[in-house]
């Protein structure tokens, strides 16, 4: 179909927050907010890996489509590995080390995905944060971005989105260049 994803049941992890927290009002007896809590531990969620997906990284990857099959679900998994975690006219996200830690991390989590089917939310915030980057280390940013989304894409079964911003912090008029330059739009 042109929906790849019409039809498809997504995972309800039942260790996220807001199921336990659910648990807990349940348990303890304040059904009022126990009921207000259902309404968001009932809907689906992504489950974030990323450079803190560790230690066991394959295992906790598998454990998440054990997880999902055993629900007859298919996973939404948010990846977020390159992150910038500064914003400065010298930041260099890490540098080429950084990066070559970030393809081999993708390569990691390309073998651990698969044949599994899932969808993956790919790295949020990337591109919006470009401008944090030294403008020495921008296309190299694009390049490491577009190495993660060939590695993953290559995947038989799964289906990329990719996170560009939002209406509220960078609209479509910025983004679409930078999507642009990672060889999306």
């Amino acid at each position: 179909t042109d929906n790849p994803l019409a039809g498809l049941t997504f995972y309800n992890d039942p260790e996220s927050p807001s199921m336990l927290e659910w648990r807990h009002l349940t348990r303890t007896g304040q059904r009022a907010k126990a009921d207000l809590i259902w309404k968001i531990a009932r809907e689906p969620k992504a489950v974030w890996v990323g450079r803190f997906t560790r230690p066991n990284f394959y295992v906790k990857v598998h454990r998440i489509f054990d997880a999902a099959h055993a629900q007859g679900a298919v996973p939404v998994i948010t990846v977020l590995r390159a992150q910038s975690t500064g914003c400065s006219p010298t930041y260099d996200g890490g540098g080429p080390a950084e990066d070559r830690r970030t393809r081999a991390w993708y390569d990691d989590l390309a073998r651990a995905i698969g044949g599994e089917r899932v969808v993956i939310a790919y790295e949020p915030d990337s591109l919006g944060t470009l401008e944090c980057h030294k403008p020495s280390r921008r296309d190299d940013r694009l390049r490491l971005l577009r190495y993660g989304i060939d590695q993953l894409s290559a995947l038989p079964n799964a289906t990329i989105y990719i996170e560009a911003g939002a209406s509220d912090w960078q609209g479509a008029s910025r983004m679409a260049p930078k999507l642009r330059a990672v060889g999306i739009a």
